[in-house]
């Protein structure tokens, strides 16, 4: 049943080389990165807000999962250097859109087969 709450969008592309759930966490990150530093945009949030801001479907402990898969692959950037206090554990976040570039290719989601070669789903966490 389609309602009228925000739909979360993402690419097919992504999602078929690294996974759905990753394709919607670039996503956010991407659409959410307003925040100009170092030549970078960023968006910044605690795990926390994260989750219920903008994953509520996810637990807290997913939403770090998926974040920390897209940090070892180097697709997302993460620091807490532009936080004014030293005790704020709010967390920065970046799309190295490069890396990204040299995991999935062209982002042309109808050339993209989502299948991988033993015929299972590709991507995924």
């Amino acid at each position: 049943m389609l309602t009228n709450d925000t739909p979360h969008g993402f690419s097919r592309a992504i999602a078929c080389k690294l996974g759905y759930d990753e394709a919607i966490v670039i996503q956010q990150i991407h659409y959410t990165a307003t925040n100009e530093r170092d030549g970078r945009l960023w968006a910044y949030n605690t795990s926390k807000d994260w989750q219920e801001k903008h994953f509520p479907f996810w637990s807290e402990s997913k939403v770090k999962r998926v974040f920390l898969r897209l940090e070892s692959l180097g697709v997302v950037l993460k620091t807490a250097r532009y936080n004014h206090f030293g005790f704020d554990r709010t967390l920065w976040y970046a799309i190295d859109y490069g890396r990204l570039a040299e995991l999935v290719g062209e982002l042309n989601p109808g050339a993209i087969p989502c299948l991988n070669s033993s015929g299972g789903e590709a991507g995924g966490s």
